[in-house]
Order: C-alpha cells, then sequence, then structure tokens
C-alpha cells in the first residue's frame, strides 16, 4: 500500500482508514501533483493575460513573464524540488505482514539507542527491532489511553504528548508512527547542529518542559522510564518539549519493572534497578542527565561545576541533587533555582529556528 494523498491537505490512507492529514512534501506523488497544479494555475494566467483577449497596456510583458517564470519553475520542479526544498525526500519503505507497502518520506534518520527514529515535517515514525511487538503494541496502547481530568487539560497537554499513533509489523522490525506540529524537531538532529556545551538558560527551558510532563506522569500514576534525547523533540521557537518517543516502556508507578531501553538502564541509580519497580524518580533522574549532557562539551566526561562559566551555581546544584519525593516539589524546587540564576523571567531566542533545522533535511544522526 502506498501512503499517498489527493492534494496539499490530503487525509493520508492508512490500510482502508483513512488516518491523519499530511504535508504534501511527505507524500509519495507529491511532486505529480505540484507539477498537476501549476500546469493549471499557468493556463489560468495565460488566458487572463493573453495579448488577443486582454487590451490591458502591459498585457503582453505580464504573458511573457508568465511563460518565463512557469519555465523556469518546471525545471526546478523536475529536478526535484518540493516547495523551495532541494531534490525529493528519502523514503523509508517497508512491506506489512500481509503485503501492503508502506513509503514515508522524512527529513531527518536518528538513533534513539532502542530504535531507529524517521522524523518528517508533520509525521515521525519510530522502527524498533523485529521481535519488539509487546513494547510497539504497549507504546500504541498507552498513548490512547493517556488520562486527562477534563478537556482543557487535554488541550493544554496536546503540544507535549504524542498523538495519532499507528503500528504495524514489518519484516524490517515493528513500526509505530506518531502525528506530530511541524514546529517539533528531534533533539538528536539539534544538539549534532548545535556546538556544546549549550547556553545553561537553553537547557534551562528543556528542563522545565520535561520538569512539566513529570507532573503529568504524576498525575497520570505512570512511570515513562524512557526520557532520553532520541524520544524528545523541542520548539525553537516555543521553548516546549514533545514527549515522542519511549511508550512502550510506559507502566503504572508500583507496577514490577520488566523492561527499560539499555539507556535508561545504564543511566538509572543501582537502588532503582535493585528494587525493580516502576517509580517517576527515574524519570527525573535521566532529565537531569540529559541536561548535564547539554551543558559540557562533545567529546567531554564532566562538567566545571558551579565555577563554570556558562553554569549558574542554584541550577547546577539542582542537576546534581537526587529528585525530590515527588514532580511539584521537585518543580517548585527548580522555580526557586531558576530565580536564583536566571532573576526575572524573560524569553531568550534559541540560536536556531525550526526553518534552520529543516533546512539540514536528509541528513542520518
Amino acid at each position: 500500500m502506498n501512503l499517498d494523498g489527493t492534494d496539499a491537505t490530503s487525509v493520508l490512507a492508512w490500510d482502508a482508514a483513512h488516518w491523519l492529514v499530511a504535508d504534501v512534501d511527505e507524500l509519495l506523488g507529491a511532486l505529480d501533483r505540484e507539477a498537476t497544479r501549476m500546469e493549471r494555475v499557468r493556463r489560468a494566467l495565460r488566458w487572463r493575460w493573453h495579448p488577443d483577449r486582454n487590451l490591458d497596456a502591459d498585457a503582453q510583458t505580464v504573458f511573457v513573464s508568465i511563460e518565463r517564470l512557469f519555465s523556469e519553475a518546471s525545471v526546478k520542479l523536475s529536478d526535484g524540488y518540493a516547495r523551495g526544498h532541494p531534490g525529493r525526500l528519502p523514503a523509508l519503505e517497508l512491506r506489512g505482514a500481509h503485503g501492503q507497502h508502506y513509503r514515508f518520506r522524512h527529513r531527518f534518520e536518528f538513533s534513539t539507542g532502542d530504535a531507529r527514529g524517521y522524523c518528517g515535517e508533520h509525521r515521525i515514525a519510530y522502527v524498533y527491532p523485529a521481535g519488539a511487538g509487546a513494547i510497539v503494541g504497549a507504546f500504541e496502547h498507552r498513548v490512547a489511553n493517556l488520562p486527562f481530568a477534563d478537556a482543557p487539560m487535554r488541550a493544554a497537554m496536546a503540544a507535549v504528548l504524542p498523538g495519532g499513533c499507528r503500528r504495524f509489523a514489518a519484516p524490517e522490525g515493528e513500526v509505530v508512527v506518531l502525528a506530530k506540529p511541524r514546529d517539533f524537531v528531534p533533539l538528536p538532529v539539534v544538539v549534532h547542529m548545535m556546538q556544546r556545551p549549550w547556553r545553561a538558560q537553553d537547557v534551562a527551558w528543556i528542563v522545565s518542559s520535561l520538569l512539566n510532563l513529570c507532573c503529568y506522569l504524576d498525575y497520570a500514576g505512570l512511570g515513562h522510564q524512557a526520557v532520553l534525547p532520541g524520544n524528545c523533540l523541542i520548539s525553537p521557537s516555543g521553548h516546549g518539549v514533545l514527549l515522542a518517543g519511549g511508550w512502550g516502556y510506559a507502566s503504572p508507578v508500583g507496577d514490577p519493572l520488566t523492561a527499560l531501553p539499555s539507556a535508561s538502564a545504564a543511566l538509572a541509580p543501582p537502588s532503582y534497578l535493585l528494587k525493580r519497580e516502576v517509580s517517576g524518580h527515574l524519570d527525573r533522574y535521566l532529565l537531569r542527565a540529559l541536561a548535564l549532557d547539554l551543558l559540557v562539551e562533545a567529546g567531554s566526561t564532566g562538567i566545571d561545576g558551579p565555577t563554570g562559566r556558562h553554569v549558574p551555581a542554584p541550577m547546577y546544584e539542582f542537576l546534581q541533587l537526587p529528585p525530590a519525593t515527588t514532580a511539584a516539589a521537585d518543580y517548585t524546587r527548580w522555580q526557586q533555582a531558576l530565580w536564583q540564576s536566571f532573576g526575572e523571567r524573560r524569553f531568550t531566542p534559541f540560536a536556531l529556528s525550526v526553518d534552520d533545522v529543516y533546512a539540514q533535511a536528509s541528513t542520518v544522526y
């Protein structure tokens, strides 16, 4: 089966069901449809400005310009341009268990540690190894059943939690595909583009966003257990974090610990592994590790500490201390550390825009 649609705002067919609004750049027939649409516009403009029909004194000049511009556009399109992006985007091609053909055009390929990520502008796919059906099944179930107190809470959390989840099995592995806002891009991609260490202010909004998500997880009674860079999408303009991946490891707090990503197991405190019980504490250990990693130079084994040039002492001390008993208590402590580190809250623009990130399309990380 081809993942294809009929126009720029078409609905993506997923098996027999209509599923997800998809961007034309990510669809299989995008360039052909762009050519058809362009020719339709060209004919309309030719008809309107043809000198034999239009008596305007400038009609001949406009008509010649139309022909020149559309000729140039046609050459670019035939070379593979779509909406200003050079070349056809790379495609993830998979065969479903029942012979379906899936093709997903993406801008970035990256690793989460236990899966491969493929990110487009409006969708992201995670491909887990064959045999990980239980993890992917749990991923789909968990995302479909995230609890909310009411509609306003659901709306408030919609931008930072995954949605539109679908899964299927292929010989290459177990696949889960999610809808996402265009403004959110994979953290590993941005890390690759940005020289480390990052500014403390940039790391601070990532910590704030992740702690807010941890408060939601406490409300939901869940331990995510995979708060890792490859599972996080960040919004450079909105200063938010969407926890997109890793939901196959999320389990109710207090349940027996049955599975962890290898990276989480490596970063977890020994007491957590010995207790073998799901807890929200691990998520807040992992976000601290993520933040500290962004604050060190690439290849370094440690941070300067409170005397370092770019990390205020209160922020550093918070990241070094163990998590509080609850996410809410941790968040309160973090707000105090922010005030002591930076003073009154103010917006500091990120060094990259989302368009800067997408300009690096077709890259493997």
